[in-house]
């Protein structure tokens, strides 16, 4: 519980948040829980979230339809377009 109220934070800091990679095995209902409250997270703090990643994507649209953010499904295309400021086929 710690660790979430620390990522609350984190969160709090910043007016844009980009999320890529899932928090664990979300396959196992088990291990979800991390990923389903940053996810909650996410929507309550009203800022803007770009989720970057097929798995991340799949995972916001099969557990809340209230997500309105950007999906991408290039999560390592995503990271290199952030990290570079360029990718191929983009001008």
């Amino acid at each position: 519980m710690e660790s979430l109220i620390d990522l609350n934070n984190i969160l709090n800091d910043y007016d844009i948040i980009f999320w890529n990679g899932t928090l664990g095995v979300v396959e196992n209902k088990y291990y979800c829980k991390g990923s389903e409250c940053l996810l909650n997270m996410l929507i309550k703090s009203g800022k803007k979230v770009i989720i970057g990643g097929g798995d991340t994507a799949s995972f916001v649209n099969k557990h809340n339809s209230n997500f309105n953010g950007y999906i991408s499904t290039g999560g390592g295309a995503s990271i290199e377009y952030l990290s570079n400021g360029s990718l191929v086929g983009i001008n």
